[in-house]
């Protein structure tokens, strides 16, 4: 180096016929080289890639180069010879401090070289005045809090980040299985067959086959009180449901099983059509029924059997 402070290196090119000379020196927001000279070239004008010399903002000379396309190093002046030269170590007067060096907090001083007087032992760039937990590196201000797990992960002060966002009377961490919506929490009235989890017992419906027939109320059961009454029942009844209904069926109508009136064939053929005989009694009513006819041949005239029915439906 000279009396100036601009650093000077001598080597040969890889094939040893020409020598270069490369000068740098520092000035003021920028980097110079020296008047006369071209930056980054040697003395006979030719672009050169290593070694190269610079210097830092402090006017300490960097000598830089490539052994391999991959791989650079530098070398700098290490004036406390603690083992880091100029450009690595935040203080180059002082041994004891450098990279890597003990921090001891609350000293005004930054030991380490990162840029805090408290040590950051869990390495999370929080040091241990601003970190809430110094030997958690997950555990920061301003980290993502994971909810309902009883830890500040976020350092600001409470174990969970824990508000009732529907103001429903249930926060999250209590139970509430959906934040967002104030009619589900815990212990809500659960609206059958929609979809929703509204009492949060996790079925997103409560929905059980209470007369146990195997058809669930939202399987289409319009009465899940009798186990008769399901979607696609083929019996016949006389009596009304236990919903009051003779929709058995549960197709929304109750259908009856003879809905005809009788019709005969004038003798002497006497053919039948079973039926009601001319009034059809409603579900659960009864009613003569014409159930056969047969040829008179004194009376010249088809004598027809009745027999009493109840309609049954369904």
């Amino acid at each position: 180096m000279d009396n100036k402070g601009n650093a000077i290196i001598v080597w040969s090119q890889s094939d040893g016929s020409v020598t270069q000379v490369f000068k740098a020196e520092y000035g003021i927001g920028r980097w110079l080289v020296p008047g006369g000279m071209t930056d980054n070239l040697s003395l006979d004008g030719v672009d050169a890639q290593d070694p190269q010399v610079a210097m830092d903002f402090s006017g300490n000379t960097i000598i830089s180069w490539e052994a391999k396309a991959i791989y650079k190093a530098e070398y700098g002046f290490d004036a406390d010879s603690d083992g880091y030269n100029v450009w690595r170590d935040c203080n180059d007067a002082n041994h004891g401090i450098h990279p890597g060096a003990m921090e001891i907090g609350g000293d005004g001083i930054d030991s380490n070289c990162d840029g805090f007087d408290y040590p950051d032992m869990d390495s999370d760039g929080f040091p241990a005045d601003l970190d809430c937990n110094d030997i958690d590196a997950t555990i920061y201000p301003g980290a993502i809090e994971q909810p309902c797990d009883g830890i500040d992960q976020n350092c600001n002060g409470l174990a969970d980040d824990d508000p009732d966002a529907d103001g429903d009377g249930v926060s999250l961490c209590a139970g509430d299985c959906n934040d967002g919506d104030p009619t589900v929490y815990p212990g809500a009235t659960e609206v059958t067959c929609d979809g929703i989890d509204q009492n949060c017992n996790g079925p997103a419906d409560d929905d059980p086959d209470a007369d146990g027939d195997g058809v669930s109320l939202c399987a289409g059961d319009c009465d899940d009180t009798d186990p008769n009454t399901f979607p696609g029942q083929p019996g016949w009844f006389t009596t009304v449901n236990l919903g009051g209904s003779f929709d058995y069926d549960c197709n929304g109508a109750e259908e009856m099983q003879f809905p005809d009136t009788s019709t005969v064939m004038p003798y002497p053929d006497c053919f039948l059509t079973p039926g009601w005989d001319q009034t059809i009694p409603a579900c659960g009513m009864s009613g003569n029924y014409i159930d056969s006819a047969t040829p008179n041949s004194g009376t010249q005239s088809c004598d027809t059997s009745l027999v009493v029915q109840t309609q049954a439906c369904h």
